[in-house]
């Protein structure tokens, strides 16, 4: 568990083919990013706990995206991951 402004959010990595993701969550929220991309898919847990909606590009659930978004990047300087280590490793 990482604590990101204030908010304790979990981060996980999974490798998956040729793709980096990364995941933050909150009691609320889950986020997975695909590294390197704009992509990704944002889930409100409370709403939707089987996570079929995905809220990634939905304007009104923008604020929770950036909020876990600026959790991922802090975690990721203060763990000082290499991805292009873990990619290399993995294969």
């Amino acid at each position: 568990m990482h604590v990101a402004a204030g908010l304790a959010v979990l981060v996980d990595v999974a490798l998956t083919g040729a793709s980096l993701f990364t995941m933050a969550r909150d009691a609320r929220y889950k986020l997975m990013h695909i590294t390197g991309s704009e992509e990704g898919q944002l889930f409100d847990l409370q709403a939707d706990p089987h996570e079929m909606c995905n809220l990634w590009r939905e304007p009104a659930h923008q604020d929770q995206r950036a909020r876990l978004m600026q959790a991922l990047l802090e975690w990721r300087m203060h763990s000082s991951v290499q991805t292009m280590g873990l990619m290399a490793h993995a294969r």
